[in-house]
């Protein structure tokens, strides 16, 4: 155990490392503005962190989306409809597109105001469980699930993109089965999943109580505002393909009124609950 520890710092602290050099040399190009582009993939991963530096620091979210607008990262009206996407390769060789799902939104974990941008994969990553026993105690927080996807799948991440990422803060409940509103807490994430909230917006189709708490779990992402995902009603934008065909996929949400069990997005869009033992899809986010 204190081996496999030891490795797994060694091998963090490399990244970090590599990482590191590769901002200083990104840093030494950076200068003048960021040529306008005709889309969201034809940008490199430096070009849209300078931007999201831009939207970060625009001090409000209509400066914001009028920054977005300028460099084509959204439609003429302002809106996202999951056309705004990216390609990215993986170090596993796996391909997939990420889409623009927010501006100005999250909180930078560095307290230096808002991040620019925020991705969602349009594609699962894997097929993972949860925790390895039928739990939800200490949520998203401590669950075997953020680990993985904290370092394992950051690491996969292609070293132009992590050299850009930026840390938010994400609000969750981190205690599991609750009735009270402070088992919400925040964890600094370099990737993460979404709640239940930040996808469906307002909840109201649980207990008053689990209603309250998946209501502190942050705010709906424009993407998802503008194209009207429901909790209670099939949402296309939502469906994940894996392989061989659409899957379930976990939100970072535990279930409060269970001791065993988070919010999914079921096949089909809508909002449900699996054990967190079983083997669902993981769709990741990020922020420039």
């Amino acid at each position: 155990m204190r081996a496999g520890i030891h490795k797994g710092w060694i091998l963090r602290a490399l990244g970090v490392l590599a990482t590191a050099l590769l901002v200083l040399a990104l840093a030494g190009c950076a200068s003048g503005p960021v040529p306008v582009r005709e889309s969201v993939d034809a940008y490199s991963w430096e070009e849209l962190s300078r931007i999201a530096r831009q939207v970060s620091q625009s001090g409000s979210e209509d400066a914001a989306l009028e920054i977005a607008r300028s460099y084509h990262l959204c439609n003429d009206d302002g809106t996202l409809d999951a056309t705004q996407s990216k390609t990215v390769t993986l170090t596993t060789g796996q391909s997939v597109e990420v889409q623009i799902c927010g501006f100005y939104h999250d909180d930078r974990a560095d307290a230096d105001g808002k991040t620019g941008i925020t991705f969602i994969f349009a594609e699962p990553v894997s097929i993972r469980v949860f925790n390895n026993s039928r739990t939800n105690l200490h949520g998203w927080e401590g669950s075997a699930l953020r680990a993985y996807v904290v370092d394992d799948v950051v690491q996969q991440f292609p070293a132009d993109l992590r050299a850009v990422v930026v840390p938010a803060l994400k609000q969750t409940n981190n205690r599991g089965s609750s009735k009270i509103s402070d088992s919400v807490s925040q964890t600094c994430d370099y990737a993460f999943l979404f709640s239940l909230r930040e996808l469906y917006g307002e909840i109201g189709s649980y207990s008053v109580e689990q209603n309250a708490i998946l209501n502190l779990e942050g705010e709906q992402y424009q993407l998802f505002r503008d194209r009207r995902v429901s909790e209670v009603s099939q949402n296309p934008l939502l469906e994940r393909q894996y392989r061989t065909g659409t899957r379930n996929w976990w939100t970072r949400s535990a279930s409060s009124d269970s001791a065993t069990s988070f919010h999914v997005v079921s096949d089909d869009g809508i909002a449900t609950q699996g054990d967190a033992n079983f083997h669902y899809a993981v769709v990741p986010g990020f922020c420039l």
